[in-house]
């Protein structure tokens, strides 16, 4: 899709080769390619669909190693389709450092549900082992996973790793396509690894072109949690601020607030929902009144704080942050 919608320059990294099993997900590769690598399989196939565009095909293993090579030129967008753990991190870590933009795109396997899709960032995404994995290491690393952006899977896996045959359990290092590599496989509906690709695509496309969009990156709340955190802002209202005139809340606005503008997470703590306690709404500045565009959600213990103290109760640059929020939800609420 990036070929056919004007990118006039790609360059290809993958070590792999087509084969049989990879052919239900492959979006170019046929019958014909199989036994050849990916990289070549999938340059053929682009130069045929937009001639004009300069494709390069790189059939190596990214590696840290070499990776002032493969990403020479600084490249205008990075886009990482990468399923080994190390050498995702690898990739990251490069981009993060050397500031190229990147989109990575998490686990497919095992999740079919197309309306469980999501663009957000690495920090955002939910039920996805591999995301969880990637925090930790690049925490280690130093490397904030809110900055980078990725495509996931709300969806709780269907499935888990296959088991080894006999074979591979006498001899897994002979299976391994690279040593190290996991040899157990998560199987793969071919839509969604289609359908993150298309997403990917899209979201290039319109920031290249300067005209991004703002995806809604969290998953929706359950019924039962919106009601409970509605009738908890309404209760704070009228207890903290004597609030008589609540009829410009409801259940809609307080999922919104919630998962779109704050992407389900403490405006403090980054602390996400759950568990047994709920985050809470509140008012941000007491003066400015019940707006949609003066609610921040902070966990219980900071709300508190927040009705008891005012603004002044955080450091400055996390009030800025939480004002430039706020800020860009506009005058029209």
């Amino acid at each position: 899709m990036l070929a056919r919608s004007g990118v006039g320059s790609m360059r290809i990294i993958d070590f792999d080769q087509v084969t049989l099993s990879s052919l239900n997900r492959h979006a170019t590769a046929g019958w014909s390619d199989v036994g050849t690598p990916k990289a070549e399989a999938m340059a053929r196939a682009l130069q045929d669909l937009a001639p004009a565009c300069r494709v390069e095909a790189c059939a190596r293993m990214f590696c840290a190693r070499d990776a002032h090579l493969l990403l020479e030129g600084s490249p205008d967008y990075v886009v990482d389709a990468i399923d080994d753990v190390n050498t995702k991190l690898e990739l990251l870590e490069y981009c993060c450092h050397h500031r190229l933009p990147v989109l990575s795109a998490l686990a497919a396997g095992g999740k079919a549900d197309p309306t469980r899709l999501h663009i957000g960032t690495l920090g955002d995404a939910v039920k996805d082992p591999l995301a969880s994995k990637l925090r930790w290491r690049l925490n280690k690393m130093k490397i904030n996973a809110d900055e980078i952006s990725a495509v996931y899977s709300s969806e709780l896996p269907r499935c888990r790793l296959l088991p080894l045959s006999k074979e591979q359990e006498a001899e897994p290092h002979e299976f391994g396509v690279v040593d190290n590599f996991r040899v157990r496989v998560m199987p793969v509906l071919g839509t969604t690894p289609a359908l993150m690709g298309q997403a990917m695509a899209a979201h290039v496309l319109c920031n290249l072109a300067g005209k991004p969009f703002e995806p809604l990156a969290a998953p929706r709340i359950t019924s039962s949690v919106k009601h409970k955190m509605y009738q908890h802002l309404r209760n704070r209202e009228q207890r903290v601020f004597g609030t008589k005139d609540l009829s410009c809340l409801d259940g809609d606005l307080v999922e919104h607030m919630v998962t779109q503008v704050w992407r389900s997470r403490c405006a403090v703590t980054g602390r996400r929902i759950g568990g047994t306690q709920l985050l809470a709404l509140t008012r941000w500045e007491k003066e400015k009144g019940l707006l949609p565009n003066n609610l921040v959600l902070l966990s219980p213990k900071e709300a508190d704080r927040l009705d008891a103290e005012g603004t002044g109760a955080f450091p400055p640059e996390v009030c800025q942050k939480i004002q430039a929020r706020l800020h860009n939800m506009g005058d029209d609420w």
